[in-house]
């Protein structure tokens, strides 16, 4: 498959998702610890070490489930990958989705570069239900997720609390195949 994506208008950069490797720990983590302190798209609420962040990343490809990164200009852009849902032996193809994008670099495409990228011949035997848990209000997670036909199936109201307010949480779901 060419990892090589060119998106939006003329100067725009382009873009190439890849499989995650260990190296992009630092690069994950201070994306990831962005959103942790300074959003609620997160309910973590203490930023992770590069090794804490390491350490996800090989459980996560470990137990074979998909994990991307976006470059560009020789920078990670973005990630996205997959995760168990729940740890119940009948959810074990049920997968959860996490996708975040370098706040420098939105307006890109570049979630969904990450999005069709992972989603693009997932395999029904190993993957047969996606959700995505997206913090409220989102409208462009929201509008992300729904473009790839993602559809959602429940709401709770004040679930998480982050930043001295709550947050509520929306449910998403595609069905694979």
């Amino acid at each position: 498959m060419d990892n090589r994506i060119t998106t939006g208008s003329s100067g725009a950069p382009e873009i190439e998702i890849r499989e995650v490797s260990v190296e992009d720990a630092p690069a994950i983590c201070a994306i990831y610890n962005h959103y942790i302190g300074k959003t609620a798209v997160t309910f973590e609420t203490v930023p992770l070490t590069v090794d804490e962040m390491a350490g996800r990343i090989a459980r996560v490809t470990g137990a074979g489930y998909p994990y991307y990164v976006a470059m560009a200009d020789g920078e990670v852009a973005g990630y996205c990958h997959l995760r168990p849902f729940n740890s119940k032996q009948a959810f074990s193809l049920t997968a959860e989705i996490s996708i975040y994008i370098h706040p420098a670099m939105h307006g890109r495409a570049i979630g969904s570069a990450l999005m069709y990228r992972l989603l693009h011949g997932l395999d029904p035997d190993m993957f047969h239900t996606i959700i995505a848990g997206i913090t409220l209000p989102n409208d462009a997670s929201v509008a992300l997720h729904e473009k790839f036909g993602f559809r959602q199936v429940g709401f709770m109201k004040e679930t998480g609390r982050k930043f001295d307010r709550w947050h509520d949480v929306g449910y998403w779901q595609l069905l694979v195949g």
